[in-house]
């Protein structure tokens, strides 16, 4: 799982017909969306780890994930 890629449908008419209705401002902002995203480069995931080292901080790391929801279970 190295070089995953992930297939993506994506219709440049169905884009185009949407991305022609926009406004100025809107089609500027998808314009530099897409232009950051294109000069990020791409995604290089982590073998069979892609979120390995991804994780900024945590809050509470020895507390149970959504402890009240085990009062349901019991």
């Amino acid at each position: 799982m190295k070089n995953l890629t992930i297939p993506l449908k994506f219709d440049l008419g169905q884009f185009l017909r949407f991305f022609t209705q926009l406004s100025p401002e809107n089609k500027e902002l998808i314009f530099n969306a897409l232009k950051a995203a294109m000069q990020a480069g791409p995604v290089r995931l982590n073998g069979d780890f892609p979120l390995q080292g991804t994780v900024l901080k945590y809050d509470h790391p020895f507390q149970p994930v959504a402890e009240n929801d085990w009062e349901v279970i019991v």
